[in-house]
């Protein structure tokens, strides 16, 4: 069965407060950017955080 993706919501892959708190806002969907808001020195730790962050997620 699909789901309908009325909002998402873009958060930098470096912070990890928003990361956290992203599902509070009710988003559909929550959508690690790792690209244009992550500082380019910052991408690697990003890269990490996002990983970590989509382990321990609950669907």
């Amino acid at each position: 069965m699909y789901k309908l993706r009325r909002t998402m919501m873009f958060i930098p892959g470096n912070n990890p407060a928003m990361i956290t708190d992203g599902h509070l806002y009710g988003p559909d969907s929550l959508i690690f950017d790792l690209e244009d808001a992550t500082a380019l020195k910052e991408k690697d730790s990003a890269r990490f955080l996002g990983s970590e962050s989509i382990l321990w997620t609950k669907i």
